[in-house]
């Protein structure tokens, strides 16, 4: 049976959703850095984790636990990523790996995260701006990385909300 959520988060996304996930959920949220002194070895749960560079933040950490659930948090939602994301993570063996879309303030960052982020925001910015036909995640992506923007949505939780209630022990 699950027994909590634990969480690590950079720019404070993740840890929204962790929060909005406990309340659904009715499971208590541990930051990885505080879980240890609830938690025992093995517990089950579900972990939610930024990503940078294409992994999730935090997972070694967690490794201890039994990881049943991993929600990938980022700047953006696409499959290919998810997919990436999911190949990544197998020897976890979670029974769900997804991904879903945060958002991004720079002011937020610290440290060498806010020097990496203004450098790649640069030259993203610079290939969306001379895009000719840029999608809604384009846009999207540009409006993050110029102004900064939250796209953290209750509805981006539905499918780890669905997967748990369909797991018999939890009902």
């Amino acid at each position: 049976m699950i027994k909590a959520i634990v969480y690590k988060s950079n720019s404070g996304f993740t840890k929204e959703y962790a929060l909005m996930l406990s309340k659904k959920l009715a499971l208590p949220v541990y930051d990885i850095k505080e879980a240890n002194k609830s938690l025992s070895k093995n517990d089950e749960i579900i972990y939610m984790g930024w990503i940078m560079a294409g992994k999730v933040q935090g997972l070694n950490k967690a490794k201890k636990y039994a990881i049943k659930a991993i929600v990938a948090v980022g700047m953006t939602y696409d499959e290919k990523q998810e997919k990436e994301i999911q190949e990544k993570v197998k020897a976890y063996h979670s029974e769900l790996v997804i991904n879903i879309r945060g958002g991004f303030y720079l002011d937020r960052l610290h440290g060498i995260y806010k020097f990496m982020m203004i450098s790649m925001g640069k030259v993203l910015g610079k290939v969306l701006r001379k895009k000719e036909n840029k999608t809604e995640e384009d846009k999207q992506t540009l409006l993050m990385i110029e102004q900064g923007a939250s796209y953290v949505d209750e509805a981006n939780l539905d499918r780890v909300i669905t997967w748990y209630n369909n797991r018999g022990e939890n009902k």
